[in-house]
């Protein structure tokens, strides 16, 4: 495929935040048309808001309106605490929701969520762990190790996060996620659980992983934001970041080296909240947009984070794929998806955390 059949290798910034760009093109999948004259309701999407719901406007939104005269009337934020009260008050005023990966298990647990319609709903051609009873991973990405270059060159720095817990071996000011659904899987892999021990969590053994490394962690961001700023302005020599967040300074010229090696995998998800008001449409909608692989390859090269149908990779510069979890040669590097256990432990897990660094 030439340059010109490609997506170019646009700008993006985050994972929920990022610039928007040249206009998608529109899939011809075989959803029903509209009749001429016909009015059509609508399909109620809540997403993080911000230029994240920009990009996914541009990528899926239009085209999905061009094909099936379905408008998306957007709402922001995600917001969990809202729409279990709707639902369980029965009054469920939102459609879609644009959710992390683990609120799948956590929706389904607590009767939120409506299974998918999987016969409106095609896997063809996704990743197989995409792929939920009630939700669906649109977009991947990775918490990875990323440090200076002029601290460490390029290769020469950690490549596991044994590695980024050795003070001695890679000396520097280092910083990591607050969040315990970032953090934990770094803890374990760094004090030796092997891939397929990770989950369920020890807890215990996290926490204590995590006890030998805080005397040398400089800052535990809570955003993204945080993350991009501590790594290039110096204040930090290592952190560990967001892939989609970590390329995107790279690509803008900060000199760091992105260590994709033991990434830590999340996602973002759609879910049809249970109770939908317009639920055919919600199933119409991630019908097309699970396989619209020029959305997808608008939202790869804008975000950097990853996609999960596999057509997608052949509309990707060479340069963008190559970073990218979601390539066969990126996800054999990966630790383990958890998210069935973070769906019903992330909350609890949070709590201890805060305790912990009280402490």
């Amino acid at each position: 495929m030439t340059s010109a059949n490609r997506i170019g290798d646009g700008s993006g910034r985050t994972r929920r935040e990022f610039l928007i760009g040249a206009g998608a093109g529109v899939a011809t999948l075989g959803l029903p048309q509209p009749a001429r004259g016909q009015q059509q309701d609508p399909v109620i999407y809540c997403g993080w808001g911000g230029s994240s719901q920009d990009i996914l406007r541009e990528a899926f939104f239009v085209p999905f309106t061009k094909k099936t005269g379905i408008r998306v009337v957007e709402t922001s934020p995600t917001d969990y605490a809202k729409a279990k009260v709707m639902v369980e008050a029965k009054r469920t005023e939102w459609d879609i929701l644009q959710a992390d990966l683990d609120f799948i298990y956590r929706g389904k647990a607590e009767n939120l969520l409506e299974p998918l319609d999987y016969k409106v709903i095609s896997p063809k051609d996704v990743l197989p762990e995409a792929i939920h009873q009630h939700g669906v991973a649109y977009a991947y990405g990775a918490t990875v190790i990323t440090y200076r270059t002029e601290v460490y060159p390029p290769g020469k720095g950690p490549k596991t996060w044994a590695d980024f817990w050795d003070v001695v071996r890679f000396p520097g000011r280092r910083a990591l996620p607050k969040d315990p659904y970032f953090l934990f899987p770094l803890a374990l892999a760094a004090d030796g659980v092997p891939r397929d021990k990770m989950y369920p969590v020890d807890v215990d053994r996290a926490f204590k992983s995590l006890d030998r490394i805080r005397p040398h962690i400089f800052k535990w961001w809570e955003t993204g934001g945080q993350s991009q700023q501590l790594i290039t302005d110096k204040e930090a020599d290592m952190v560990a970041a967001w892939t989609s967040r970590m390329f995107v300074v790279q690509k803008q010229g900060a000199p760091i080296y992105v260590e994709m090696n033991e990434g830590a995998p999340w996602g973002d998800a759609w879910v049809v909240l249970r109770g939908a008001p317009h639920k055919e449409n919600a199933m119409k909608f991630i019908a097309f947009a699970i396989q619209h692989e020029e959305g997808m390859a608008i939202n790869s090269t804008k975000k950097l984070s990853g996609f999960t149908n596999t057509r997608t990779t052949r509309l990707l510069e060479p340069g963008v794929a190559q970073s990218l979890v979601s390539t066969p040669e990126n996800r054999a590097r990966l630790l383990p998806f958890g998210d069935e256990w973070w769906g019903t432990n992330r909350a609890k897990m949070v709590e201890r955390m805060t305790v912990w660094l009280l402490k």
